[in-house]
């Protein structure tokens, strides 16, 4: 196993109690998230990953495949949710109103 191989996965070991550390990948190994994952997804599955309890290799697996499941995202980024005016029908969408000048007194 190479250094590098060793780095990614106490990386993957140490922040998976926190949520992956997916902020820190860029600027730790210069990959974006989907590679990140990728690579971790394929060590995991190597003998690379028999130094790791085996309880933390399915959790960090099942972690890889949730990750490189979602929409395409950069590091530190979150997902988008769609607006709530994106989810209605067309006919329901809400009118913008235009405003109106208030009165001044003495008018």
């Amino acid at each position: 196993m190479s250094n590098y191989q060793t780095e990614l996965l106490d990386f993957a070991a140490q922040w998976a109690p926190y949520g992956g550390g997916d902020e820190h990948v860029l600027p730790t190994f210069g990959l974006d998230l989907a590679e990140y994952y990728r690579r971790l997804l394929q060590l995991l599955d190597s003998p690379a990953a028999r130094s790791i309890d085996p309880i933390l290799v399915l959790q960090l697996r099942e972690q890889c495949l949730e990750r490189l499941s979602e929409p395409v995202r950069t590091a530190g980024s979150r997902p988008q949710r769609p607006s709530a005016s994106a989810s209605r029908p067309s006919s329901t969408r809400a009118v913008s109103r235009r405003r109106v000048p208030r009165r001044v007194r003495g008018e």
